[in-house]
């Protein structure tokens, strides 16, 4: 009963305090000190922005532009309270592109202007102009919207109102499992740099940020599967499918649902640490066979040093939620070769890395390669090779629809083909001794390029010692020699990744190799082959704690040591990300334009180029009228023949049609847009342009589908026989 009561409390607490949070989340206060000016002899001393429109160095008499935002679709009103002996011009602009303008007379004190986003402006920004005489004072710059601007706070409320009322009735008449206690303790450890007031912009923050972005977009637009992301590159629609994007939906969902984009990504990594937690725990008892084991394989696999720093400054959300997948891809190939046959873990295991990144995915296969290279002769004798072929077949059945689009585009003559080699290996390879230091020297330096250029994954002083004790392990355990073969074949694979990521390996006379070259160069940076690496030092350390003699009488004093060394190893690099200036916060925007080119059509130029392209471009003698552009549909009225080019990035699955339905031909123009062919028989009409994905991918994804149902039918059928087999044996 005090249980109850003690909840009730609670519940009406974490309500009271989530409407007192609501009436904080419907304005924008423009941070003055984060504005810029353009102005000489600025004064900022009192708190507000006060220059002589004489002194304006910004061109057309732009003086001052506010930091970017993240806003809703919605309506909003603008208050700006200012002096000035001259009119000024206040600009809402979407990006780099201008949405409207309006001015602010000089015989007022405040302004109140209504304004109302038809869409999410991802990148929304005030930019002030003024006149070339006189002296402007902006006071204070408010933005508040009719609803609320993020929901964070209430599914926050929602979310810890659920886990209080699951730990009451689910643990009323039992004590919390202890695996449950420490993957909360090691979740917290490695989470504790994303309960800052915001996120530090690592390589990959922004890029990944925009594809949640524009997976978000894209269901709002209705698109399904999101193949393009109709909001990124100034409107003109970037292609995602390339990227593997389907674990993206769950973050995408959250954004549909009103969660900021900060925080959005924030539970994305404390969602991938749990997981990571939970799949590295499955490893271990499988492989170890006990809970101590498996306790260890996912404690010192969570806060592997190469997992942080991929996870904070490397940001990598791909790679990231990849990493969930090793443990799972060792522990089916475990049961395959030595084990109880069942092929379900590596069939989820090489699932998941081919819908997370598919540089990893070859990671993963070649792993698999080396251990089925060495059971051959087992998996044909014991007819263990049809468990193999199960999780193959199931692998690509199951995944084909995301190979059916990824082919489809891929075909298409994209920049991936250049720019996916703009990476030297050679460059990248790391000596020994920088491979397992626990803080690499750039770290030291808070110069945020150094960060972004130079900062490396590691495998730490952590990483040198799980890999003696696994050595230990292979020495001195009396296992069966099938265990300790695989273990072996495991740490084998492990030190040839260490080898190819290292100096060491003849990276400058593998360059005059071309054929061998022109692959290698794929793996961009070769210290990527660390993600199999940690988890094989993770479950070798298990297997060593438990199952070598003169660990287990001193379990304590190495476990101990060991946590020693993560706490070196981990409180540094983590309190140093904390220590950087935060450039990131829940109203920040700029996070659904991208940068990077992979992707971008063979003819786009550059991203200056779609800022200038933001409306119809025709030939001499043709008039275009009723021009409009609705995500990737456009539709216009025209007079004459030849062609127009409209701002949509060029990408197979775009077609254009005439009144009577007829197809026109489209083409690549000279910057990678959509150009219309005008049919010449014709003077006048109208066109509507869209896209659709072919028939192709559907029944890709249907047969995916299809495939995923029949695994999980064959699963819950194993589960189901083997509790009767069981119930027969208890009696």
């Amino acid at each position: 009963m005090k249980k109850k009561t003690g909840l009730v409390i609670f519940i009406i607490f974490m309500v009271i305090m989530c409407f007192l949070k609501t009436r904080e989340c419907d304005e924008i206060y423009i941070d003055f000190n984060a504005i810029k000016v353009y102005a000489e002899n600025k004064d900022t001393s009192q708190g507000v922005i006060s220059i002589k429109a004489k002194d304006i160095t910004g061109e057309n008499g732009h003086f001052a532009t506010s930091s970017s935002y993240d806003i809703p679709r919605g309506k909003y009103e603008i208050a700006v309270e200012y002096e000035t002996d001259e009119d000024l011009i206040m600009v809402i602009k979407d990006g780099e592109l201008d949405n409207s303008g309006y001015v602010l007379t000089a015989d007022k004190q405040k302004e109140v202007i209504a304004f109302e986003s038809y869409s999410e402006i991802n990148d929304f920004k005030l930019e002030f102009y003024g006149k070339d005489s006189g002296s402007i004072t902006l006071k204070n710059v408010d933005i508040r919207s009719d609803s609320l601007l993020y929901t964070d706070h209430i599914w926050f409320t929602l979310l810890l109102i659920a886990m209080a009322i699951f730990c009451l009735y689910y643990y009323r008449d039992k004590k919390p499992d202890p695996e449950v206690l420490i993957c909360l303790v090691a979740v917290l450890v490695c989470s504790y740099p994303l309960f800052d007031t915001g996120l530090i912009r690592g390589h990959d923050t922004i890029f990944h940020m925009m594809r949640v972005e524009g997976i978000k977009d894209a269901l709002r637009s209705g698109q399904f599967p999101a193949v393009i992301y109709p909001e990124d590159a100034y409107k003109h629609g970037y292609l995602g499918t390339l990227y593997p994007n389907l674990f993206l939906y769950i973050p995408a969902l959250m954004r549909l649902a009103g969660i900021s984009a900060l925080n959005t990504y924030r539970a994305s990594f404390v969602i991938v640490s749990i997981c990571s937690f939970i799949s590295a725990y499955y490893m271990g008892s499988v492989i170890v066979g006990n809970r101590k084991g498996a306790i260890i394989s996912a404690v010192l696999f969570t806060l592997a040093p190469f997992r942080i720093i991929d996870m904070y400054y490397r940001s990598t959300l791909g790679e990231t939620i990849a990493l969930i997948f090793f443990p799972l891809v060792i522990a089916g190939l475990y049961n395959i070769t030595v084990g109880n046959r069942n092929w379900l873990p590596l069939f989820i295991g090489m699932s998941g890395l081919i819908e997370s990144h598919i540089l990893s995915a070859i990671f993963g296969g070649i792993v698999c390669f080396a251990v089925c290279l060495v059971f051959i002769v087992k998996l044909f004798k014991e007819k263990r090779i049809i468990e193999l072929i199960k999780a193959a077949v199931f692998s690509l059945v199951c995944n084909l629809g995301f190979f059916v689009p990824f082919f489809y585009y891929r075909a298409q003559d994209l920049q991936l083909d250049d720019t996916i080699r703009r990476f030297n290996p050679a460059n990248e390879a790391l000596p020994l001794a920088d491979i397992f230091k626990s803080l690499p020297e750039l770290l030291t330096d808070k110069d945020d390029s150094l960060l972004r250029n130079d900062m490396v994954p590691v495998l730490g002083i952590v990483g040198l010692a799980c890999l003696i004790l696994m050595v230990v392990y292979l020495i001195y355990s009396k296992e069966e020699k099938d265990r300790k073969v695989f273990a072996g074949t495991l740490f084998t694979v492990s030190i040839l990744f260490i080898y190819v990521a290292s100096t060491l390996f003849p990276w400058r006379t593998a360059e005059k190799i071309e054929p061998l070259f022109y692959q290698l160069v794929l793996l961009e940076h070769p210290w990527r082959l660390f993600g199999v690496v940690i988890v094989v030092g993770a479950l070798g350390t298990a297997l060593s704690l438990e199952k070598t003699s003169w660990f287990k009488m001193n379990q304590t004093v190495t476990g101990v040591g060991l946590l020693a060394l993560l706490i070196i190893a981990l409180v540094p690099q983590m309190d140093i990300y904390m220590n950087r200036p935060v450039n990131i916060k829940e109203t920040t925007g700029n996070t659904a334009y991208s940068y990077n080119v992979d992707y971008m059509p063979h003819n786009f130029k550059n991203m200056d180029t779609l800022k200038e392209d933001v409306t119809y471009t025709a030939d001499d003698g043709v008039q275009v009228d009723k021009y409009v552009k609705n995500g990737l549909s456009v539709s216009f009225e025209y007079k004459g023949a030849g062609s127009v080019r409209i701002p949509l990035l060029y990408y197979r699955g775009y077609y254009a049609r005439n009144e009577r339905g007829e197809a026109l031909n489209i083409r690549e123009s000279d910057i990678g847009t959509v150009e219309i062919l005008l049919p010449a028989y014709s003077e006048s009409g109208s066109v509507t342009v869209g896209f659709e994905q072919p028939l192709i991918t559907y029944i890709a994804l249907i047969i995916s589908l299809i495939g995923v149902v029949i695994v999980s039918y064959i699963s819950f059928s194993n589960r189901a026989s083997a509790a009767g087999k069981q119930k027969k044996k208890a009696e």
